[in-house]
Order: structure tokens, then sequence, then C-alpha cells
């Protein structure tokens, strides 16, 4: 399947180089599915889609390929890659520890301006759930929530190396989130994991955030019933599904 044109805002950020925009461009629109697993991209219509030459869109295309989001195949054939269930895994694992043990750490100590800018977030994300147009998308806003737990612990490298490692989970979140009406028990978590914080709640906090970070993935330690719909009614968006998740 070739590639559609015309997706989403294509304007370029202040100081952004070629390569940095298409990256940035392309990589929203595999996030978001505006380009689903499997499908073709040419590197053609890209440069004339977004107005650059061709070398910084194969250098785009190339750090994609580094980012699990690609795969570029002989004679210059790209896909937009499977969705590598081992990496999902992969990623769902460091998040949870890391992101547990930071946020831990926070716990009792959280600075009153912290407090203040998580509590903003909060009501940019009870905004949307109110059905109000905002700036950012709720998804934007989940990212930007954790964001501020690294960076206030002042782990702000850690933070851009677990959502490296977590692109392919959020291929599938942002694809199931909107379809299940995850969104408002996402802003109650987000409420709770604060409250927690700010507490000192340690235990509760650990707990909140597993069934946080694998709200799309699991009910009681099982798959949640709509990503496994998703793997029966799209088996070809995958690669390294286990037999199990097969069968079910």
């Amino acid at each position: 399947m070739e590639m559609t044109v015309g997706l989403g805002n294509l304007e370029r950020l202040e100081n952004e180089n070629s390569r940095q925009y298409v990256y940035r461009i392309l990589k929203e629109e595999i996030m978001s599915w505006k380009f689903t697993p499997g499908e073709v991209l040419s590197d053609t219509q890209i440069s004339a889609r977004l107005g650059v030459s061709r070398t910084p869109v194969r250098e785009a295309l190339f750090s994609l390929k580094e980012d699990h989001l690609v795969t570029i195949y002989a004679r210059n054939k790209t896909v937009v890659s499977l969705i590598d269930w081992n990496l999902i895994t992969e990623g769902k694992f460091v998040r949870t520890s890391l992101e547990t043990l930071i946020a831990s750490s926070l716990c009792g100590r959280l600075s009153l301006d912290a407090v203040g800018e998580l509590s903003e977030n909060l009501a940019l994300q009870r905004n949307l759930v109110e059905g109000n147009y905002g700036r950012k998308s709720f998804y934007e806003l989940d990212n930007e929530f954790h964001h501020i737990i690294f960076r206030t612990a002042n782990m702000e490298e850690t933070y851009r190396m677990v959502r490296r490692m977590c692109y392919q989970v959020d291929r599938v979140r942002c694809y199931m989130i909107p379809r299940a009406n995850l969104i408002e028990n996402m802003l109650e978590s987000h409420k709770q994991i604060l409250n927690c914080i700010i507490n000192g709640e340690q235990e509760r906090l650990a707990s909140i955030l597993k069934a946080h970070i694998n709200d799309v993935f699991s009910e009681e330690g099982k798959p949640a019933t709509f990503a496994v719909n998703l793997l029966e009614t799209h088996p070809d968006y995958f690669s390294n599904v286990p037999e199990e998740l097969k069968s079910r």
C-alpha cells in the first residue's frame, strides 16, 4: 500500500534542520497511525510533500530504522516496521522499573514548583476530558506529565532513553487509548500518582504506576481484551507474537 499525502501539521519548527524536520514529522505520523505497519514509504513522495531534498529524507529514514520504526530493504524499499512484541515486553519492563524507582525517590519531597507544574498539566488533561479544545493532545500531555517527574529528579537522559525504548509500546497505546475509552482512567491514575508522591506513599505509588504503564496490555496479569482484539483483527501488524497470544 503506497503512502498517502497531506497528513498533519507540516510546519517546520524554529532552528530545525531538514533531517530533524523530516524525522519528527514521519515519527509523529507513524506513532499516530497515519501510516500503518507494513505500509510502503516513498522517499520521492516524502521529499515532494515536505519540500526538502531526498538526502535529508534518507537520513531521517535511517534514524527511524535505528528506532525500529521503519525497515529498509534492498533496492531502497522502505516500509513502516511491524510492531515487535519482544520490544513491547522489554519497553514495558524498562519503563516500569525505572519510573517506579525515580518517582519513589521523589516521595514526600516534591518541590512546590514541581507540584504546581504537575497540577497545571492535570488541569489541561481534565480540560480535554471535559471536551474542551486544547493546544496539546491528551497523549502529549500524558508524556509531558511523566517527563516532569523525570526532569524533577534530574533524570532527563534517562527519560529520553526510556521514551525511545517504548516506541513500540506507544504505537499500540496511541491506537488503543481513544478506542478503549481509557482517557478518564488515565487522568485518574495521574492524579493518584501525584498524590502518592506528595504524601510519600511508595508502595501504593508502585502499584498504580505498574497498572498505569500497562494500561492497554494487562488485566489481572493477562493481556487486555482490546489489545488481544488488535492482534486478532490485524495479526499482520505484529511480529514475534507469543504463541499463547495467537491462540487466545
